[in-house]
């Protein structure tokens, strides 16, 4: 047992991924983006508990297929990333689709097919298209063209989809405009094929509903931090011992000085992702009300002033990431003080320390 509890509402996941399902429609399918351990929820659970709702799954790289594959989760899957080819015969027989960039990725994905020899069995494929993010993908129309061509000349291959990524949110909003455009010149020369089309993200998905296409990959809203979706992650910890400083230092480094204060020690550092930067900048809910970090972050430690907090004591509850009471802490408020994404905030927080509950 940990004094330190990772909790998964698993009643809002069902939620955020029904509220996606109304909103796109019977005729779109949802592909739920599991990578990256669900973004820190567990990979796992998060597909056990959405098996029914999901028709895909989008991971990152062959690993993490192969760990659901492994557990039974029996959706089909498709690797965003790049996968070796040394891996591409476990994808052939295991129903998982794979991300095809280039030319040359093309070509060499066909070559180690017929090196394998499978017969009837085909690989299914998505065809990545470059429209601005200038990451992964075919960035000319003419390598697409080539790649259709080599596509219908070989039979170990099934072109089971094309897509693209959109770089921006509501931040700029008109480059996702002008990626889709660049988009749908490459959907037209596919638009007699019946495959799947899919290039939505969250944001895209609940407000660009014009693009929406065949299917659409959320993660983010499946985990509940944007407006109308309820967050699926929280965090608690525990005050496991009281220190009443009259005037010394707390800490390493002495870079906090107490004066008659009353000090709680919660047994969470950055160690279990409760990132170093946040020390003397940053609080927590304790009753409901905000204590201060003070003193650096230790690796498995840190303190919080609750001088003026009331009915505090050795097993107190202390709230790191959710709601208590009218107050709360989300992600984005660990984003604002270390200058980041609030995707790396949902990654940074480490369970392997932590008792994971799901209710």
């Amino acid at each position: 047992m940990s004094f330190n509890k990772y909790i998964i509402d698993c009643g809002a996941l069902r939620y955020n991924a029904n509220k996606i399902k109304d909103e796109i429609g019977e005729n779109v399918k949802l592909c739920g983006v599991i990578k990256a351990d669900a973004y820190g929820h567990g990979s796992v659970t998060i597909a056990n508990k959405l098996k029914d709702i999901c028709n895909f799954f989008a991971v990152a790289c062959i690993k993490e297929a192969i760990e659901l594959r492994d557990r039974n989760i029996l959706n089909s899957i498709i690797v965003l990333g790049i996968v070796p080819l040394s891996d591409i015969k476990y994808c052939v027989f295991n129903n998982i689709s794979i991300n095809i960039s280039s030319i040359t990725q093309l070509n060499s994905v066909i070559k180690k097919l017929k090196e394998l020899n499978l017969t009837n069995d085909k690989l299914k494929i998505h065809l990545k298209i470059n429209s601005g993010l200038n990451r992964l993908g075919f960035s000319k129309i003419n390598d697409f063209k080539k790649a259709l061509k080599i596509i219908d000349e070989n039979d170990e291959i099934l072109l089971e989809g094309i897509f693209t990524h959109f770089a921006t949110k509501d931040n700029d909003e008109k480059f996702i405009d002008e990626q889709y455009k660049d988009f749908k010149k490459y959907v037209n020369l596919v638009k007699d094929r019946c495959i799947i089309i899919h290039n939505c993200n969250s944001f895209a998905t609940m407000n660009k509903k014009e693009y929406r296409n065949s299917m659409v990959r959320c993660g983010f809203d499946l985990y509940g931090w944007e407006k109308g979706f309820k967050p699926v992650l929280s965090i608690t910890s525990e005050i496991i011992q009281i220190n009443y400083v009259e005037d010394a230092t707390v800490g390493y480094d002495r870079t906090y000085h107490a004066h008659n204060q009353k000090i709680a020690v919660i047994p969470i550092g950055y160690a279990d992702g409760f990132d170093r930067r946040l020390s003397n900048n940053f609080k927590v809910l304790v009753n409901g009300e905000f204590a201060n970090v003070v003193g650096n972050i230790c690796m498995d430690l840190c303190m919080i002033d609750v001088t003026n907090i009331k009915k505090v004591d050795i097993g107190t509850k202390v709230t790191i990431l959710g709601i208590d009471g009218s107050n709360k802490i989300s992600i984005y408020d660990y984003a604002k003080v270390l200058n980041t994404s609030p995707y790396e905030i949902l990654l940074k927080f480490k369970n392997t320390r932590m008792d994971i509950i799901e209710k």
